[in-house]
């Protein structure tokens, strides 16, 4: 029962929002934020660089913890 009880609490976390979610990946690449999803437990950010190139970056939706 209690395994039951720390399942639920996980899946309960509260997630960041898109506008959070692009706020990090900006911060990790300096670009425009084209796009924000959901994609299961990580945003999905599209940026587009100064440089012109487009770069998709993943970040944690319980987190915020950047992943390239």
């Amino acid at each position: 029962m209690v395994q039951n009880a720390h399942a639920f609490q996980q899946a309960e976390k509260k997630k960041i929002t898109k506008s959070q979610a692009a706020r990090q990946a900006q911060k990790a690449v300096n670009g425009k934020v084209l796009k924000v999803e959901l994609k299961g437990s990580a945003y999905r950010v599209k940026i587009h660089q100064s440089s012109g190139r487009v770069v998709f970056v993943m970040v944690d939706a319980y987190s915020g913890k950047v992943r390239k």
